[in-house]
């Protein structure tokens, strides 16, 4: 009596199958990866153009403040004092 050594195509399927489904967990795995750095540099940039907006904002208001808070004294060899200056 002869014994056969065959394997059936859904052994072959099933590990077909098994290798397909690792390595598209590894990819998945690498793009997941891939789009958090993606993310997170895009929070930090997102964030050092606000912090680098809010300082503008501060200088804006600083130089409208000295605009407006510019008042002549009097005059001194034709030049005038700026009120900011006595301070």
């Amino acid at each position: 009596m002869a014994i056969e050594h065959t394997v059936t195509s859904n052994v072959y399927g099933d590990q077909y199958l098994s290798v397909n489904v690792a390595i598209a967990a590894k990819q998945n795995q690498k793009t997941q990866l891939e789009l958090t750095k993606k993310i997170e540099v895009t929070y930090s940039e997102a964030n050092q153009a606000f912090r680098a907006y809010l300082e503008e904002a501060r200088n804006v208001e600083n130089l409208r403040a000295d605009l407006l808070g510019i008042v002549l004294i009097k005059p001194v060899n034709k030049k005038f004092i700026h009120r900011s200056w006595m301070r």
